[in-house]
């Protein structure tokens, strides 16, 4: 038997009564499901709507964190291209770039790049500001 009970967030009076007939029906039947019980009881919705919904937002914000990943590589790529080389206008460019590497999770902690970076960052930190790289 499938009953069809509108849900409307507006109407608490059709929600409590759908979160009474839903705690009837789990003790009337000796369903073992707490979890669900909570669940209906304490947020309302289903599980696979707020894993959904974390899932789309962590697909969100890495994809946007890879994307400033890569601008921030080509644009220190360009840089050194262009001859930019003085350690002052190399340094924030490096900077900028490990640290949206560091906040790309899918990566992990040893990766080659993160370590790399952090090499030349330690590097740079040791020389002056008007010192210059040199293909050495």
């Amino acid at each position: 038997m499938i009953l069809d009970l509108p849900l409307c967030a507006n109407n608490s009076k059709q929600t409590s009564n759908l979160i009474v007939f839903g705690s009837i029906f789990i003790v009337n039947r000796l369903l073992d499901c707490s979890a669900a019980l909570n669940r209906l009881v304490t947020s309302g919705a289903p599980a696979i709507v707020e894993h959904r919904a974390a899932v789309a937002t962590s697909a969100v914000s890495s994809a946007s964190v890879v994307a400033e990943c890569v601008q921030n590589f080509i644009t220190a790529m360009d840089s050194l291209k262009l001859n930019i080389v003085a350690v002052d206008q190399v340094h924030p460019l490096l900077s900028d770039l490990s640290s949206f590497l560091n906040k790309l999770f899918i990566l992990p902690a040893d990766f080659e790049g993160k370590t790399k970076m952090r090499e030349w960052l330690s590097r740079l930190s040791k020389m002056g500001a008007a010192d210059k790289l040199t293909e050495q």
